[in-house]
């Protein structure tokens, strides 16, 4: 059995030694992910009865060790001692296979691309494992330039790529830069560039700031074909108004405007004013964090096509609060949507939050909200809460009027409730009874969910204190609504010593602690 370095790991091992076997032989497997060899690095060829060799293997996977493992310097004849030293292959390539990234670390130096070239050429001249010196710095020699064409296969990640004077970075092979620069355009009035890269994936890295170096001020659209957005721990800003692509991913945490794309894989951290796909099967696919902004003008919507937040990944319109409620269920393996304002939904649009059921169809709906077994779903009651019946040309609802939300095993949570009242949740409700509060005061109750409509009525917990005065004390100041300060002291007491999950009321204990904690009375401060 090989060893495999898991998805998404950063392994470090002091040394590694890959013997040979007799049919079988040791096998490393580095699958998207990280490993690194701070020691020797040993591999056993065939030899003898030993018909196996030690291999190891990249999935677009990382391997990072000193370049001495793979490149060594020719010895040099006495008469060309002086001469610029010349490198050869240690033999060490034959043993490593697959796709992926070798970073080959060393003491500081330069080198150019043609030697970079040189250098891949010794390890894989398919490019199929791209080298990196990572602790050498570029410096372009005589005709040099950071073209399309020059940076083609490789991966210059510290570095800006220079676009033609159409605007077009039209690489030929997958390459990595830093950012594009646009200084030679000709056109200082075009709306918009197409950068012609077509199935060629090409990756932006940021390095913390805008992607799109001295673009015109004119420049309102940048079309792409394959792009990636940063690496992980890296970060950057899409500093376009709307930035196109046909697959996009986002690796990194990036800022953005408005992101559109046929397919959209989220694996790092996207913040966006909007964002729209238009492959109705995959759409978007979050396994990172999408963070909606909501600073679209009245008529545009923020989401649009197909969203699917999976494999823990999280959908918010608040940054700060959404990574911090889905680290409340970091354990549970849930993915997690969490809104502190209503999510402009295109029609049509469709919110997966968890992966949908392998069997069995979803109710159909212009507009989708689908929270599946293995989701749940955060709303911030002092965003919707209302006491009384709205205006009619209102939509005070969290999923807009009209939106079918599904319950398919998931869960739909009210957060921050300090008053009872209403909320909308939008339109039709299928399974009613995974609604509920985060808390032990106000509760949901299956009278209290209008399937048909979508509006919910937040209850006082009757009978939640022994004390029936006490009770309805609390009953009223929750009906008034509970100051922050109040709020403060009842929460602290969300606790099992104070409170039973099964009966839903307080212990003896918890009675006791409501009364010294008010004095007797349920609205002291």
């Amino acid at each position: 059995m090989p060893r495999r370095v898991g998805e998404k790991a950063v392994v470090t091992v002091g040394g590694l030694h890959l013997y040979h076997g007799e049919g079988t032989a040791g096998k490393v497997v580095v699958n998207d992910s990280t490993l690194i060899n701070t020691g020797a690095l040993t591999f056993e060829p065939i030899a003898d009865k030993y018909t196996a060799a030690g291999t190891l293997k990249l999935e677009n996977g990382t391997f990072q060790t000193a370049a001495t493992d793979f490149i060594k310097e020719k010895a040099a004849a006495a008469a060309d001692a002086e001469a610029k030293p010349e490198y050869e292959a240690t033999g060490n390539a034959a043993f490593l296979s697959g796709n992926g990234t070798l970073n080959l670390t060393s003491t500081a130096f330069e080198y150019s691309l043609a030697d970079l070239e040189k250098a891949q050429n010794l390890i894989d001249s398919k490019n199929t494992i791209r080298i990196v010196f990572a602790n050498g710095t570029l410096k372009l020699g005589e005709g040099e330039k950071l073209d399309a064409t020059s940076v083609s296969g490789r991966i210059l990640a510290p570095y800006t790529g220079e676009a033609d004077t159409d605007g077009s970075f039209a690489i030929t092979d997958r390459a990595t830069v830093g950012a594009i620069d646009f200084s030679k355009m000709t056109d200082k009035t075009a709306k918009s560039v197409a950068l012609n890269n077509g199935d060629n994936t090409l990756t932006l890295a940021g390095n913390g700031g805008d992607v799109f170096k001295n673009l015109g001020a004119t420049v309102a659209t940048v079309e792409t074909g394959k792009l990636v957005l940063g690496t992980a721990g890296n970060s950057g800003n899409v500093n376009v108004d709307t930035l196109k692509a046909t697959e996009l991913t986002v690796a990194g945490d990036f800022t953005a405007r408005a992101v559109e794309a046929t397919t959209a894989k989220i694996d790092g951290i996207l913040t966006a004013n909007s964002v729209k796909t238009t492959d109705a099967t995959d759409g978007a696919k979050v396994t990172g964090a999408l963070v909606l902004t909501g600073n679209v003008k009245k008529d545009v919507s923020e989401l649009t096509g197909k969203v699917t937040v999976t494999d823990r990944g999280v959908l918010t319109t608040n940054r700060a609060a959404g990574l911090a409620y889905a680290a409340e269920y970091a354990d549970e393996d849930l993915s997690v949507a969490y809104v502190d304002r209503q999510l402009k939904l295109a029609e049509g649009a469709v919110i997966n939050i968890g992966e949908a059921p392998a069997t069995g169809a979803l109710a159909a709906a212009a507009t989708t909200v689908n929270v599946n077994a293995n989701g749940i779903y955060g709303i911030d009651a002092a965003s919707f809460l209302y006491t009384g019946k709205p205006a009619a040309e209102a939509d005070l609802s969290v999923f807009g009027n009209s939106t079918a939300l599904n319950l398919n095993g998931g869960e739909v949570e009210i957060l921050n409730i300090t008053k009872l009242g209403q909320i909308d949740l939008g339109g039709a409700i299928t399974n009613t009874a995974n609604i509920d509060t985060d808390s032990i005061y106000v509760v949901v109750n299956d009278k209290d969910v209008d399937a048909a409509t979508g509006v919910v009525t937040l209850s006082y917990n009757d009978g939640l204190v022994a004390d029936k005065t006490v009770d309805a004390r609390l009953k009223d100041a929750f009906t008034k609504g509970v100051g922050a300060k109040e709020m403060a002291i009842l929460s602290a007491l969300d606790t099992p010593a104070f409170f039973n999950d099964e009966t839903g009321k307080f212990t003896a204990d918890g009675n006791k602690a409501l009364e010294q904690a008010t004095g007797g009375n349920a609205t002291a401060g």
